[in-house]
């Protein structure tokens, strides 16, 4: 089992992109460089990542180094793999279009998808189901609005689940692909699909922030970053203290994730 980290310098620039086993905790650089980011892994491409870098998508070769352009033109970045690994979506800029840029679909040569119904929206994170039938996408053009649209692939139908709160840009679907947890400011929730109910799992405030949320590989646990703020005796100051956390898929059982190696403050 494998995962990719972009390291950071004194300055907070990446060094490079490093993989990790994290059964041996063996490391090795496959590239440097201060300009990549947001790295995936190709689903069934061997041994193949995709990246930004500059403005534009590439490919890497995690065995030799060798990197390969995918996109050019117009800036294309944030590529999301579909699970089959067929196809991707990222973010395209152009002028006069919205700064977050919108959603691009391309095969896996780096060809365009055309696909006018979602011509004026924006991609989220981790924006495919499991099963590859759904996008989860934003409208570009009414990003203040709570809620979120579904893409259907099979059939070319938008469908409009309203949430309690925006999300935070951070949604995780849940491995049979009949829901999806997400953060926002007043915590945890989960949605289900099939009647759009939506339920609260934590608590957030503005001394405990929830983001970056993800679904284990078991599919049986929630796992994501939480910040406690505390004022500090002086009454000046705030706290701050970033912890990964676990919890069971209903938000029960929530527990802070300890690092051998980490630090602790004393």
């Amino acid at each position: 089992m494998y995962t990719t980290a972009l390291p950071e310098d004194k300055s907070h620039y990446p060094t490079g992109i490093w993989i990790a086993n994290l059964r041996t905790g063996q490391q090795h650089q496959v590239s440097e460089g201060r300009d990549f980011a947001a790295v995936q892994v190709r689903p069934g491409g061997g041994n193949w990542l995709t990246c930004t870098r500059g403005t534009q998508t590439w490919n890497l070769n995690v065995t030799n180094g060798t990197i390969r352009q995918l996109t050019y033109g117009p800036e294309h970045n944030w590529p999301w793999w579909s699970p089959n690994g067929q196809e991707l979506v990222g973010s395209l800029h152009q002028v006069g279009l919205t700064p977050g840029g919108y959603l691009c679909r391309l095969d896996s040569a780096g060809q365009r998808i055309p696909t006018p119904a979602l011509e004026h929206f924006v991609v989220l994170p981790s924006p495919w189901s499991p099963d590859g039938k759904w996008l989860m996408v934003q409208d570009g053009l009414f990003l203040t609005g709570p809620g979120v649209q579904l893409y259907n692939l099979g059939t070319a139908q938008l469908c409009s689940i309203t949430l309690p709160s925006n999300p935070d840009f951070d949604v995780a679907w849940l491995p049979d692909s009949q829901g999806f947890v997400w953060c926002g400011k007043d915590g945890i929730f989960a949605t289900t699909l099939a009647n759009g109910t939506t339920v609260q799992l934590r608590t957030g405030c503005e001394r405990r922030i929830y983001n970056r949320i993800t679904i284990a590989s078991n599919g049986k646990m929630i796992v994501v970053e939480r910040t406690d703020r505390r004022v500090e005796s002086d009454s000046l100051h705030m706290y701050s203290e970033t912890n990964l956390w676990t919890m069971n898929l209903d938000g029960s059982n929530e527990r802070k994730m300890v690092f051998r190696n980490s630090r602790q403050r004393k």
